[in-house]
């Protein structure tokens, strides 16, 4: 059945456009099970019900004589529960109405029952439940929904407060039955939101929200070896720890398919699984979209094998960094696509590979929330009136029709936000001045001279805060290079001491060095995003955290960016960041009076950088974590603290990983804990990828530490390190780890005498002193005997991808038969 007939069928089942005529339709073959499903949806819909029960009570109760027709708790009302039971008791097709006011809340404990005498709502046959606008609510004491057989169909209504225990899934819907939902919001449920099982999904005007706050977003819908299928339908997984997959397919001929609809995660938005074969994808003027934050980020993944089609759509990764790729595997355009890099091979007729523009998802009319592509953005407008993408009148997303102007726009939304005029000044001063008259739209300090100190002024004050993609600049003019000199640092306005920047700014420094000249640190980034680009900061020196730069809250992305010669007296010699995101960075020669000699961050991903000779009184003299992240291709030697020299990992639920990277040639002072300390309790806290960890003669005692528990019977000590493909060595005769690493840990050189380590690979382990070995960080070369050359097999998951992997120095890997142990290929 036709793209256009299936549209005609959305439309007629809101009383809305008109059938298609012979013209339209034709049959296009990878759309016919979209319309089928549709038209099953609807004959549901349709059917004369056995039973028709209305919902007048919120309490929770169990049917008194399930069967008998009749909807009555003991109480005398009829609660959400007991019509179910009276559903599941009587055969064929029923419908239950919820009472307009009604909100229903489950009460009854007992989560491991099926008969739905307790915990969640059990469905076992064809079942409409009416919401009109109601909330029903799990109140934690089980998942929402569990439906074994039939179908299920929720109408206008918002589930929540499902919780599952560990190991289970789907706390809002677990179903092995087909599900329906229709105007629907699914959201404030822990964990996996949506579980579906050998069965299909149909969302329309719904809207499915799995974040999670402050911490990391559940997926949103997961369907193993089913179908999905999303019409005007919205699922978002967003949170400050990042995110699962928002929307996951797993399983042998699974297919999703969107029309209309956005995906929208912190982490990858729409994963297909490698064990999904037979599995595809359809993915029609939709817009799918990521922060770009977390390591393999792409905004859709998927095995090479999986075709997924994408027609007329937006597929953005909305970091402004070079984090990640978008797609992990070529998709099949059906043309007029907006991608935001190469990797998705978009190159059909109509493709744009282009930043689209888009605004933050917010409500912007209709059942769901949207982005809105800005005035200007290349989705405008780009796909041709009354081809198969740009129909007769087809509705995006809010139910608006298209077109809006000479063609329908590519992505889930018809229309543009307003036109935005970012601020832009550029820095011709080296002295630090203020601005004479803030808020005015003109850089200048009493010299009429736009000093750096005026800028950021001036910005804060013109700039309204910008959402992405759009960010105010600063730019440094050749040849200059500012020095702060304004005592006064416990200010916020910038008008003393450090740089106040509140609004999403990017400074692009054109190889400058910023002075601290130790009056204050230098930058502190309030409330939003900021962008540093070809600038060194020197000299800052702060009583508190951050003795360059500090970030309370978003992302700080630096890349090009040099931090050197500041120091705090809390945490963060150099850089204190809630969330660090970093590209050819050198920290260095920076001192912290507590934690984080270099860098202290909560999240962070940092590659091709370099941390050396920067110390701290307590953990972590080159960087202390406490949250999640990655650092991938970089060096942290020679820095000092007084546990975990080079690196500490503090982190109970969050994860570090270090892939490609040397730490080596630090030094602890107290247990001799010199390169790395991981203090994670009950789960792995670090995991050390093809890496080189390898520490100096002067240690004396471990080279990697994990993590302790005390109480006060005692102290015990959980692994906390995995390691894989990475040579771990201490000084000659030292001993290396204090505990052996998890179980999880394979090809490890570790020649330690007493293999505190674990098994090891045969071989000295001897490294060549740290030196430039090409590449933009150093690295120490294996020496012949050290064992660490050609012992990875071709197509180890992780370690050596036969299609080629980079080392430390970005060479390729393998270079020999098989791929080497450690930061370096040779």
């Amino acid at each position: 059945m036709a793209l256009e007939l299936l549209d005609g069928l959305l439309l007629q089942r809101r009383g809305l456009g008109r059938r298609p005529d012979g013209r339209r339709r034709r049959i296009l073959a990878r759309h016919a099970a979209v319309a089928a499903l549709v038209v099953g949806a609807m004959s549901l819909a349709a059917c004369n019900p056995v039973l028709n029960l209305t919902v007048d009570t919120a309490a929770d109760g169990s049917d008194v004589n399930p069967g008998d027709g009749q909807c009555a708790t003991a109480g005398g009302g009829c609660s959400l529960r007991a019509a179910i039971d009276e559903a599941n008791a009587t055969p064929g097709f029923d419908r239950i109405t919820i009472q307009p006011g009604v909100d229903p809340v489950l009460s009854l404990p007992g989560a491991a029952e099926d008969s739905n005498l307790s915990g969640d709502l059990d469905v076992t046959g064809n079942l409409d439940i009416v919401g009109n606008g109601a909330t029903i609510d799990a109140a934690a004491i089980d998942r929402v929904f569990e439906v074994s057989a039939g179908r299920l169909s929720v109408i206008d209504a918002t589930v929540t407060g499902g919780n599952v225990p560990a190991g289970t899934n789907g706390s809002a819907f677990s179903s092995t039955g087909e599900l329906w939902l229709d105007h629907v919001t699914v959201e404030g449920n822990q964990g996996l939101a949506i579980d579906s099982a050998g069965t299909s999904v149909f969302l329309a005007d719904s809207e499915v929200d799995s974040s999670e706050g402050g911490s990391a977003a559940s997926t949103g819908i997961r369907v193993s070896s089913g179908t999905l299928t999303m019409a005007r339908s919205l699922v978002v997984a967003e949170g400050a720890g990042g995110s699962m997959p928002a929307l996951r397919v797993d399983g042998a001929q699974s297919a999703l398919t969107m029309l209309d609809s956005t995906v929208r995660s912190t982490g990858i938005a729409i994963s297909i699984s490698s064990n999904a074969t037979g599995a595809s994808g359809n993915i029609v003027r939709s817009t799918v979209a990521n922060s770009g934050w977390w390591e393999s980020a792409w905004v859709i993944e998927k095995p090479s094998s999986v075709p997924v089609e994408v027609s007329a759509s937006i597929v953005q990764s909305l970091s402004p960094g070079p984090w990640t790729a978008v797609c992990s595997s070529p998709v099949t355009s059906g043309g007029y696509n907006v991608v935001s890099d190469a990797s998705c091979g978009a190159n059909a007729s109509g493709d744009k590979v282009q930043a689209a523009l888009l605004g933050p998802l917010a409500d912007h009319g209709g059942p769901t929330r949207t982005m809105v592509p800005f005035a200007g953005s290349p989705a405008v407008d780009r796909v041709p009136l009354d081809g198969p993408l740009c129909p007769f009148v087809p509705l995006d997303q809010r139910s608006v029709p298209r077109p809006s102007g000479t063609g329908c726009d590519s992505g889930a939304v018809e229309g543009v936000g307003p036109v935005v005029n970012p601020l832009s000044f550029t820095v011709d001063s080296s002295s630090d001045a203020v601005d004479v008259a803030p808020g005015d739209g003109v850089c200048a300090s009493g010299a009429g001279e736009c000093t750096l100190r005026a800028a950021v002024m001036e910005t804060n004050s013109s700039g309204a805060d910008l959402t992405a993609p759009f960010f105010n600049s600063i730019s440094i003019a050749d040849g200059v290079d500012p020095v702060l000199s304004i005592e006064g640092a416990d200010e916020d306005a910038a008008a003393s001491g450090d740089l106040d920047v509140g609004v999403r700014v990017r400074i692009h420094g054109n190889d400058a060095t910023v002075y601290g000249n130790q009056v204050d640190r230098i930058l502190d980034v309030h409330t939003s995003n900021m962008i540093v680009e070809n600038l060194a900061l020197e000299g800052g020196s702060v009583t508190g955290d951050g003795g360059a730069v500090r970030s309370r809250s978003g992302n700080l992305d630096l890349v090009d960016v040099t931090v050197s010669d500041s120091t705090a007296t809390g945490d963060g010699g150099a850089i204190w960041a809630t969330g660090l995101r970093g590209a050819l960075v050198d920290v260095t020669g920076n001192a912290a009076g507590s934690d984080g000699g270099g860098i202290y961050a909560s999240d962070l991903w940092l590659e091709q950088m370099n941390v050396a000779g920067n110390s701290a009184a307590h953990n972590g003299g080159g960087v202390m974590i406490d949250g999640r992240g990655l650092i991938t291709s970089s060096a942290i030697t020679g820095n000092s603290a007084q546990n975990g020299g080079g690196l500490a990992a503090d982190e109970v639920n969050g994860h570090l990983k270090v892939a490609d990277s040397t730490v080596a040639d630090n030094s602890a002072a107290s247990f001799g804990y010199s390169e790395v300390y991981a203090m994670g309790l009950f789960a792995p806290s670090l995991e050390l990828v093809r890496s080189t960890i390898s520490g100096s003669d002067t240690d004396s005692l471990a080279l990697i530490t994990q993590g302790s528990h005390c109480t006060p019977f005692g102290c015990a000590m959980w692994p906390s390190v995995v390691a894989s493909g990475s040579i771990i060595t201490g000084g000659s005769g030292k001993q290396v780890c204090n505990k052996p690493l998890t179980s999880d840990s394979s090809f490890i050189l570790s020649p330690d005498p007493a293999a505190n380590c674990g098994p090891s690979l045969p071989g000295t382990g001897a490294l060549a002193p740290l030196a430039n070995n090409g590449g933009p960080t150093a690295t120490k070369l294996p020496l012949p005997g050290s064992g660490a050359q050609n012992v990875i097999p071709i197509g180890t998951p992780g370690l050596c991808d036969p299609q080629g992997s980079y080392d430390q120095r970005g060479v390729i890997r393998p270079v020999g038969p098989a791929c080497d142990v450690g930061a370096v290929e040779q």
